[in-house]
């Protein structure tokens, strides 16, 4: 057996047959079956391609490039200060790009027309959030619902400033950001109908992965130089909410996809229902939150006019837990109203409100504490329970256990 180093490539001679061995890389099998020494070349051409194609990304890349000012010290900035950060809704809305994630079924639609409407009107935001004057119009990107059914959610809500409100109904359309057609497309878009806030409804539509960082991270930087190039103020971008823990109900659920997405907003809205992630709403309320720069809304509490298409604010309201709990005491009563009193025990009071068991004990408590249910010891058993209605005064006192603390 012979053997020479030359280049990246240690040839081996075994019999009359060549054999080549990269530097660092076993020989194939027993008898150091692998690739031939004139398999050496294509080898080599394909290296030289896979480099060239890497250079070339790099200098597409760099094309796009604009060199960024110096900046200037602390000192210099306080004799000419910057414009004081401004928001579009006080509180809630601050300029620059904003995210929404909204649980499924939750009306963010509804929720984003709603907000469109108040700006063009001038008019306080849930009747709560007072909105800023806006020297420009309103853009809003429809991606997912019908035209049809788009404008009559806009006519019904609309009122004021409908002039100034452009839609662009873009279901079906491949809205690539990162494709510098559309980005063209959408700076003219917006620089023609001087969009001072904008809409994205919703994000998923824009996205071939939401769940890669990498790509959500340079569809966010095309979105901010189209911002920057159209002088939008505000963008709110309408998305999906999916991330909570099983039984988790005082989570926030997070924008559905990379984690990346919370980090690069200037703000993080949170639209929610009174039910599970993946269920349909219980009832008309909505839950709002928001947190980011200079914005800090602790949940609110709203309900819906189906008539006007208005969303206002119930401030005597008890949150997202104190209406999970009054729904449980409605479908406990419901349960032993139908069952009649005094038949019911508390595993089949808990089996008739139907539903998981959780937080089922904390609800009859409650409905014994509010007087909603009346309890009295089983003749039949040492511990158990039964449960009834009260239907007058007299049967209201009666029997009645006091719910344990």
């Amino acid at each position: 057996m012979l053997a020479s180093n030359a280049g990246m490539a240690a040839f081996v001679m075994i019999g009359d047959d060549e054999r080549y061995q990269l530097r660092g890389v076993p020989m194939y099998g027993q008898n150091g079956d692998g690739p031939r020494a004139e398999d050496d070349s294509e080898i080599q051409k394909q290296l030289i391609l896979k480099r060239a194609s890497r250079e070339a990304d790099r200098l597409l890349r760099n094309e796009s490039w604009v060199e960024p000012d110096d900046g200037w010290s602390l000192a210099e900035a306080r004799r000419d200060p910057p414009s004081p950060v401004r928001q579009v809704i006080h509180k809630l809305l601050p300029e620059g790009i904003t995210i929404l994630a909204a649980q499924f079924k939750s009306g963010k639609t509804t929720l984003g027309i709603d907000m469109a409407s108040c700006l063009l009107a001038g008019e306080d935001f849930l009747e709560s959030f007072e909105v800023d004057e806006l020297a420009g119009n309103v853009g809003y990107w429809n991606m997912e619902v019908d035209e049809s059914q788009m404008y009559e959610w806009q006519d019904r809500r609309v009122g004021a400033g409908a002039e100034r409100f452009f839609t662009a109904h873009l279901r079906g359309k491949r809205m690539d950001l990162l494709s510098d057609v559309t980005a063209e497309w959408a700076v003219k878009w917006l620089t023609n109908r001087d969009v001072d806030v904008w809409f994205l409804d919703p994000m998923g539509r824009m996205l071939d992965d939401e769940n890669n960082a990498s790509e959500f991270n340079r569809w966010f930087q095309a979105l901010e130089q189209i911002v920057t190039e159209a002088k939008v103020r505000a963008t709110l971008i309408i998305h999906h909410s999916g991330h909570a823990d099983a039984g988790m109900h005082d989570a926030i659920p997070r924008a559905r996809g990379s984690s990346a997405m919370l980090g690069n907003t200037d703000a993080n809205i949170n639209y929610r229902h009174g039910g599970d992630l993946g269920q349909a709403p219980p009832d008309s309320r909505r839950y709002l939150s928001a947190f980011g720069r200079g914005v800090d809304v602790p949940e609110m509490t709203l309900e819906f006019d189906r008539n006007s298409g208005q969303l206002y604010e119930i401030a005597s309201a008890s949150g997202r837990e104190g209406d999970r709990l009054e729904r449980g005491i409605d479908r406990a009563v419901a349960a032993v109203e139908d069952a009649g009193n005094w038949v019911l025990n508390k595993t089949r009071l808990k089996n008739a409100m139907g539903g998981s068991n959780t937080g089922k004990d904390a609800v009859i408590e409650e409905a014994i504490r509010s007087g909603r249910l009346i309890a009295r010891s089983d003749a039949k058993t040492s511990t158990g329970m039964l449960f009834g209605v009260p239907d007058d005064e007299n049967n209201s006192k009666s029997g009645r256990i006091r719910a344990s603390s």
